[in-house]
């Protein structure tokens, strides 16, 4: 549920930075899994889902929009 709402957004393709992007970005992917499975202690979904939004659960009306990851790959870099 969490990764529909989430886009990431990656630089041109051929530029430098794209590889460590995908690379930042599967990371994720692989540490979200980790988390829904339980392996991650005491992070939970919701913990992620309040540093991607601010928010601890997704409003009643839905995101209405596809949120960008870009600002938190640029802070991992």
């Amino acid at each position: 549920m969490i990764m529909q709402m989430l886009t990431p957004v990656f630089a041109p393709e051929g530029s430098t930075a794209i590889s460590r992007e995908k690379e930042i970005y599967g990371g994720f992917i692989k540490y979200v899994r980790e988390v829904a499975s339980g392996r991650r202690h005491p992070v939970d979904l919701s913990s992620i889902l309040i540093f991607v939004t601010g928010a601890a659960e997704e409003p009643v009306l839905k995101i209405s929009q596809q949120l960008p990851l870009n600002k938190a790959v640029q802070m991992i870099r």
